[in-house]
């Protein structure tokens, strides 16, 4: 006969952390011939066989026991798993970076999630592909853009996307002086109207004077008499 009078070593893997399966899987060995009893959060050990997949449970902590009893009726300590189930779904968000138009063919965007995320990027229908925040992608054409943001938590839960719509315009507007004088002229307040393509300001100066927004129709003060020149010049909405 043998004599044994020391406990098995039991042998544990599956998740420990954060994981989003309400049923995890646990794997158990231990010495040749061993029996094994298991247990979630505290209930009294059971009868049990590896692998083990757990009834479903609540989001929030909880920990897994395994112990194994030998041929000799030896029971080991128990081996302990704690883990925590997180089902929900993180949320990206997109906190900077161009919306509607834009001069900038490479844009950056900074984004966010709950700490511990990971993120994915695109830029139009390219594949999803790692990033980290702040992002610039590779130059763009001149036109119509979308970027997405996915956030990925440590438990594996996938954001819904985030998206910012953007258009790249890296052209400068052409500027027309439609009405006003040219050579000469005897008025000493002369009027200019100018336009641009839709939605631009104007800047506005006579002679060698700090450029100032202005708008068309625009009136100059008082001029001595004299060569003078009036300049405009028009900034679009990218």
């Amino acid at each position: 006969f043998t004599v044994d009078t020391a406990g098995p070593e039991t042998a544990l893997l599956g998740p420990s952390g954060p994981t989003n399966d309400s049923t995890p899987t646990f794997g158990f060995s231990s010495e040749a011939g061993a029996v094994f009893e298991c247990r979630v959060d505290g209930e009294p050990f059971t009868t049990c066989a590896s692998p083990y997949t757990t009834a479903a449970l609540a989001d929030g902590v909880h920990a897994f026991g395994v112990r194994a009893t030998d041929e000799a009726g030896n029971t080991g300590a128990s081996a302990e798993r704690a883990f925590t189930i997180d089902s929900v779904a993180p949320v990206a968000v997109i906190d900077s970076g161009p919306t509607g138009p834009t001069s900038d063919a490479t844009p950056t965007f900074a984004f966010s999630s709950e700490p511990g995320a990971t993120f994915q990027c695109r830029v139009d229908a390219a594949p999803f592909a790692v990033c980290t925040s702040p992002h610039t992608p590779s130059p763009l054409t001149d036109g119509n853009h979308t970027f997405d943001v996915l956030a990925t938590d440590a438990a594996g839960n996938t954001s819904e996307r985030a998206t910012s719509v953007f258009t790249v315009d890296t052209g400068a507007p052409a500027t027309s002086i439609d009405s006003g004088p040219s050579g000469l002229t005897n008025d000493s307040t002369p009027t200019f109207s100018f336009s641009s393509e839709p939605g631009t300001s104007f800047q506005c100066r006579v002679d060698t004077a700090a450029f100032a927004a202005c708008s068309s129709p625009h009136t100059t003060a008082p001029l001595a008499d004299g060569a003078h020149t009036f300049e405009v010049r028009a900034t679009d909405a990218a």
